[in-house]
């Protein structure tokens, strides 16, 4: 049986009683509230059997629903079962299900993006706080919502770093300064695992990154015999793949991003001679990256992103002590506070998807500031006398803030990332001089917020100089 027509707004009437044979029905339905136009059957008598719903959005942009929208009228016993063929259908942020109703209404049946399973509390107690069912329910988003805010947080941060992020420890390259002058190149490797919620937590997000990120020095100069100037160029590769699961529908969301930066760098430092003193590090990358989001039996969604991002960070270095290993180790501990603020300007083509829900992302535009202290250990060890061979292990530990919440709007319906506003940060790691031309460096670090959000990464660089 098939409901024929442009318009919902058809009565399919069956005077005696249905029994269902694995048939399909398709509806014509304007998916909003529970007033949406749709096209209805109507049984007199009693339904029995299986039968197979498809539900055709015409025009609808999704909405919140509390009883839901009515399909089909049951008016004696209702014991078929009427499921819809892809489990689940979208329009706009919501996702809808088939269920009978409630009450009066139990013989019939309703799409509703209500969610109507039970809640449990935050920290369940079976005796003073056992679950409850909110009697409005939470509307049910769509695992799309989670892929498409993944990629446009990645678009903004795949390629923001900080100075030794770059550079490992500055001052060992540069001890080739004392013999003339000299010119270094530096790549970096950057792997990442992110975690966060979207939609009230319905939706659980993973994301997997790689970053590659070199480049060089163009000039280097001193304005006075004491302090530095470099300029330099740099250039990279990313991508991203991130899975977002929903725990109220059964199916999930892809999100892939990969893309390009290509951009220059400056950096001062006040002191040439030793460790010690003020740094001004800026950047500006214009960025560019394909992104795609798909989910099972739905046609993947292609668009792209583009913008700048850029940052001027700054910091000053104390000498906290000088102290000798027992193991003939000359050990200087440094202490060095840090500031840095990163304009994120990357934007996501404004598109609509081939099932007609309109896109928008948010976000781009945030200003994320960083404010932290590093402290660290320079070693030599004797017998490295006159080999030019040092290690610097360090620890640091910072508080950002982002200006702005990433999200999607889905037909205005906005879905936004959950407890990344305010983080916390503790990074630790080596940067190593192996020679005057050689130097290496790696990290690992936990970012972690609200609402069960963590970001873990792990760096590794090189740079040589000649």
């Amino acid at each position: 049986m098939n409901s024929e027509g442009g318009k919902p707004g058809n009565v399919l009437t069956v005077n005696g009683n249905d029994t269902g044979n694995n048939g399909l029905i398709t509806f014509n339905a304007t998916l909003g509230g529970d007033n949406s136009p749709t096209d209805k059957m109507n049984v007199k008598g009693d339904t029995q059997g299986s039968t197979r719903v498809r539900v055709d959005n015409i025009g609808g942009v999704g909405a919140h629903t509390v009883n839901g929208i009515e399909l089909i009228e049951v008016g004696g016993n209702s014991a078929g079962n009427f499921a819809l063929t892809t489990g689940t259908v979208e329009a706009g942020a919501y996702v809808y299900t088939l269920a009978k109703g409630k009450g009066n209404d139990e013989k019939n049946w309703y799409l509703t993006s209500k969610w109507d399973g039970v809640t449990p509390p935050d920290t369940p107690d079976p005796i003073n706080n056992p679950p409850v069912v909110d009697p409005e329910g939470p509307s049910v988003y769509r695992p799309e919502a989670g892929s498409y805010i993944s990629n446009i947080a990645a678009a903004n941060s795949l390629f923001s770093h900080r100075l030794h992020d770059r550079l490992g420890e500055p001052q060992y390259a540069d001890s080739l300064h004392s013999q003339g002058a000299a010119s270094s190149m530096w790549m970096r490797h950057v792997g990442g695992h992110e975690r966060f919620r979207t939609g009230d937590g319905q939706l659980n997000t993973q994301a997997n990154r790689y970053v590659l990120h070199l480049g060089g020095d163009l000039a280097q100069w001193s304005s006075n015999a004491q302090d530095r100037w470099h300029l330099g160029i740099m250039a990279g590769y990313a991508n991203q793949h991130s899975n977002t699961q929903s725990n109220r529908v059964g199916y999930k969301s892809d999100g892939r991003i990969s893309g390009y930066s290509a951009g220059i760098y400056a950096t001062w430092y006040q002191n040439d001679a030793n460790k010690t003193g003020a740094y001004v590090d800026s950047w500006a990358l214009y960025n560019w990256f394909d992104n795609s989001v798909s989910s099972d039996n739905r046609s993947a969604d292609d668009y792209d992103s583009r913008g700048l991002t850029a940052s001027v960070e700054g910091g000053y270095t104390f000498e906290a002590g000088i102290f000798s290993g027992s193991e003939g180790t000359l050990n200087t501990w440094y202490v060095q506070p840090q500031v840095q603020i990163t304009w994120m300007g990357v934007k996501n083509s404004d598109h609509t998807r081939k099932d007609g829900t309109r896109i928008e992302t948010e976000g781009d535009g945030n200003v994320q500031t960083r404010l932290g202290v590093k402290t660290y250990l320079n070693s030599h060890h004797q017998r490295d006398n006159g080999k030019q061979r040092e290690f610097q292990p360090y620890i640091e530990a910072n508080w950002i803030n982002n200006s702005k919440v990433y999200a999607v709007k889905m037909n205005g319906q906005t879905v936004s990332r959950d407890g990344a506003r305010n983080l916390g940060e503790v990074r630790t790691g080596v940067e190593a001089k192996v020679n005057n031309n050689l130097s290496l460096w790696g990290n690992v670090g936990v970012q972690l917020g609200d609402k069960g959000y963590s970001d873990t990464q792990g760096m590794l660089g090189v740079k040589y100089s000649w």
